[in-house]
C-alpha cells in the first residue's frame, strides 16, 4: 500500500537570503518534503550541521549521503532537493533513502543558492554559516572528508 502524497507543493519560502560561499550565512527556507512536512534549514542551527544536496536523477551521491546519515545521523542533517515530486520519490524508494527529500518545484532555492550545475552540495555549520560546496559529482572518499571536517567545526 502506497502512502499518499500531495500532488502540488505547498510550501516554499526563502526566509532569509544569505551568500553561497564559504563562511556566509546560509540562505533560510522552509520546503516541503515528498512526505508533507515542511522542513526550515534554520531549525536545526545551534544543533546539527547540515547537508543540502541539490540533485536531478538518482545518483551515488544520494546512497553515500544515506551512509553518511546512518553513521552520524544525531549530527548531521541531510537535505536532498529536487524539483520533480516524481524523481524524488522514485529516488527515496529505489535507494531506501530515510532523510527529508524536499521539493523545489519552481527552482526559487535553487536560484538562491546559486546552483548552476547538478548535483551542487552544500555544507552548513551548526550556526547556519555555510563551510563548503562542492559542484558536480561527489565521490564518497571526499564526502567522507568533508563530513569529518564539518563536524570538527561545528
Amino acid at each position: 500500500f502506497e502512502k499518499s502524497y500531495p500532488l502540488e507543493v505547498k510550501t516554499i519560502t526563502i526566509l532569509s537570503v544569505g551568500g553561497t560561499e564559504a563562511g556566509d550565512n546560509a540562505t533560510d527556507f522552509i520546503l516541503e518534503a515528498i512526505n508533507g512536512t515542511d522542513i526550515r534549514l534554520s531549525s536545526f542551527a545551534g544543533k546539527k550541521a547540515a547537508i543540502i544536496h541539490f540533485f536531478a536523477s538518482l545518483s551515488n551521491e544520494l546512497a553515500n549521503l544515506q551512509t553518511v546519515r546512518n553513521f552520524y545521523g544525531d549530527k548531521i542533517e541531510i537535505l536532498g532537493v529536487d524539483n520533480n515530486i516524481t524523481d524524488a520519490r522514485m529516488a527515496a524508494a529505489k535507494l531506501g533513502v530515510n532523510f527529508p527529500m524536499l521539493l523545489d518545484p519552481a527552482s526559487e532555492v535553487k536560484r538562491a543558492y546559486g546552483v548552476s550545475v547538478l548535483p551542487t552540495t552544500y555544507f552548513v555549520d551548526s550556526n547556519g554559516l555555510i563551510a563548503g560546496k562542492k559542484e558536480g559529482q561527489l565521490a564518497e572518499r571526499e564526502l567522507n572528508e568533508r563530513v569529518k571536517s564539518l563536524l570538527a567545526a561545528g
